[in-house]
């Protein structure tokens, strides 16, 4: 059997400008909208993820961040400085609909399973906060919704673990 090694992503990586470039011209064309969202700790892991799945743009409703507390500068790795992210109101994603299908990653009444939906190119993904999920205002513009299924105790997921999962979801989808 041939032994397997690790690989050191840095070995893989040569020219960090030309790969920006590369990573710049080829991003994902999924948007994300945190709803609420003010966990510093959570921001920076979903800044993470957004970098690893090159998601294009970040937009925050209603969040009130520190993007230069010690929290968020531990988890988002520097991420920050090559994702797009912006504040965003309500007017605003109002006129993102009629370019993106509106999808809130929660349980509600008419909710898909996230693995069975059918995701599009133009999606935008809404992640809300822990304690309220989604909000009303937001929830109510929305195209369709999802949800993972929670077959422990617990009834919910960490907002981060949550993006990851429907994040890899999506892209794997679009990708078939």
């Amino acid at each position: 059997m041939k032994e397997t090694k690790q690989t050191n992503f840095i070995e893989e990586r040569n020219n960090l400008e030309d790969r920006i470039e590369n990573i710049n011209k080829n991003r994902s064309p999924l948007i994300l909208i945190l709803d609420s969202i003010t966990d510093p700790r959570n921001v920076g892991s979903i800044f993470r993820l957004a970098d690893a799945a090159r998601i294009s743009h970040i937009y925050f409703y209603n969040c009130s961040l520190n993007l230069n507390s010690r929290h968020f500068k531990k988890t988002a790795r520097s991420c920050d400085k090559y994702l797009n992210f912006s504040e965003i109101n309500l007017e605003t994603i109002k006129k993102l609909k009629q370019e993106y299908k509106l999808i809130a990653v929660d349980k509600t009444t008419d909710s898909q399973l996230y693995s069975s939906y059918n995701f599009v190119p133009t999606t935008a993904l809404i992640l809300g906060s822990e304690k309220r999920g989604i909000s009303k205002d937001l929830l109510s513009l929305c195209d369709n919704s999802v949800h993972i299924p929670m077959l422990g105790i617990n009834t919910s997921l960490n907002v981060a673990n949550a993006a990851a999962i429907v994040i890899f979801e999506a892209i794997r989808n679009l990708n078939n």
